[in-house]
């Protein structure tokens, strides 16, 4: 795939794939699963380490409540979808961060 398709309505359908694929290695359904492991690993290692960065809980977004994966993942950009895995990525890090300095 180029990166001009992830652009264009291929993008698109790389996303939505995603979001609703039978693979179930490769899907934001198992991304899910795998930060509420990783949230619980955490929390019985260092419970006091700041796990909000990475709630996956249902929220509200412009009034309207919302899941986590339609909120993040859902008739988005390409770009945006990468953006928020990023963050995601980084709220990783930084949470191992803090649980390490605190087993110090």
């Amino acid at each position: 795939m180029k990166i001009d398709e992830l652009r264009t309505s291929v993008g698109e359908q790389v996303v939505r794939e995603l979001l609703h694929n039978q693979n179930p290695k490769l899907s934001v359904a198992k991304l899910k699963e795998n930060i509420e492991s990783y949230k619980s690993l955490i929390k019985s290692m260092t419970p006091k380490v700041d796990l909000s960065m990475l709630e996956t809980g249902a929220l509200v977004v412009w009034g309207e409540p919302t899941t986590w994966e339609i909120s993040n993942f859902d008739r988005l950009p390409v770009p945006l979808v990468v953006f928020n895995l990023n963050r995601m990525e980084v709220a990783i890090r930084s949470t191992e961060n803090s649980a390490l300095n605190q087993l110090r």
